[in-house]
């Protein structure tokens, strides 16, 4: 079998409504030059099998191992499967760009290792905020300009900021990367995602094997938020809870889990332990002296303080506390600027981005997308295929 430019893998586990919406999109892309791996985890596909078969799509490859494991084990097997030159991770309610074809293939003829793009954002009807009532489809202002990025500077920045956030690491999820690069990683640590959490995981891996990476201001993929994805969660503040109720993580969490970092699940504490993680698993613990405590408990602490208010004062009564305070009001800053920007895009539509609202699926998401692309193609360094 010939190697396509190029592999979607999608892990998923019962959410088959979603998925669909996700074959929906690539049904039109060219089988010659990409195949979508669905690795399914789901117990009961309620005749999904039946429906993809109907559907007559040669590059989509469904595999269901029904039972249930680990997300990065899932996720590996998803890349295991793939034979592609290159590989895009997406998460079934998320949506991709038809261009995003052009840019591999720009990607291959310049040598570039890895992109990160600029996202859209979807919220799946359903997704409710509890601050503010967004449009549930979001095209920010792009340049197309595409941007040659520092790894090794990147995994600094999110090691100094208690990876409490992605910056531009290269990764896979939400991206794209070379398959060359990607068994490298797995050859060291023996996974794709050498961490609870695959985005961080695999981004911090990544991050000392990728020559060439770039990043392109423009919406080739989009983040989609489903009411019960991370993102759906996260818009209502339901985001935490305890390791052992989290059927998604290893079996050992607690056991493997770094004594520094407070035993709860949240956004930031996975974040920073699938770090900590990945940079075990690569033997480069000595380059966490870098890392930012400090700014991890700021973020707990802000995300948090009710849920666990004895962790609190532990962290308030240690030395610390000081760095964390500081960190606390940086955070609030930030959140509160964004607060006042997200105020104002919602209730007066001041804002650079294309807003759409009552949008029912990804697809028809990625169909106004696709559209908005091709009228600014004019920005990109290269061709978009129409």
């Amino acid at each position: 079998m010939n190697k396509p430019m190029l592999s979607i893998v999608v892990p998923t586990k019962n959410r088959h409504t979603f998925l669909k919406s996700f074959i929906e999109t690539i049904a039109e892309f060219d089988c010659t030059l990409c195949e979508i791996i669905i690795q399914d985890n789901s117990i009961e596909i309620d005749g999904f099998d039946t429906w993809l078969s109907k559907r007559g799509l040669p590059h989509v490859r469904y595999y269901n191992e029904p039972i249930p494991v680990p997300i990065v084990v899932n996720a590996d097997r998803a890349i295991l499967s793939s034979i592609g030159e290159y590989v895009c991770f997406m998460g079934d309610d998320d949506s991709v760009s038809r261009y995003i074809l052009d840019l591999v293939r720009h990607m291959k003829e310049h040598d570039i290792d890895s992109a990160r793009c600029t996202k859209a954002e979807y919220k799946w009807p359903g997704v409710v905020h509890r601050a503010h009532n967004f449009p549930n489809l979001t095209i920010p202002k792009y340049s197309g300009r595409i941007t040659e990025i520092d790894p090794a500077h990147e995994r600094l920045k999110c090691f100094r900021s208690g990876a409490g956030s992605l910056w531009a690491l290269p990764m896979a999820y939400h991206a794209i990367v070379s398959r060359d690069i990607l068994d490298k990683v797995y050859a060291s640590t023996g996974s794709f995602f050498p961490g609870a959490s695959p985005d961080m995981a695999n981004a911090i891996a990544l991050s000392y094997f990728s020559r060439s990476h770039v990043y392109v201001d423009a919406p080739f993929v989009t983040s989609g938020h489903s009411p019960s994805s991370g993102g759906g969660l996260g818009a209502r503040h339901a985001h935490t809870g305890k390791l052992k109720d989290m059927p998604h993580l290893p079996a050992n969490i607690e056991q493997i889990w770094d004594a520094r970092i407070p035993m709860i699940w949240s956004w930031c504490t996975i974040w920073a332990q699938s770090a900590i993680s990945a940079m075990q698993a690569l033997g480069r613990e000595n380059d966490l002296a870098e890392f930012n405590f400090s700014f991890l408990y700021a973020n707990f602490i802000h995300e948090s303080p009710r849920r666990n208010p004895k962790m609190v004062n532990e962290l308030k009564a240690g030395r610390q506390w000081l760095a964390i305070l500081r960190h606390i009001i940086e955070i609030a800053w930030t959140r509160g600027r964004k607060f006042i920007s997200n105020f104002l895009y919602t209730n007066f539509s001041i804002t650079s981005a294309q807003l759409h609202k009552d949008i029912p699926t990804s697809h028809q998401a990625s169909l106004i997308i696709d559209e908005n692309l091709y009228a600014n193609r004019n920005l990109f360094a290269f061709a978009l295929t129409n």
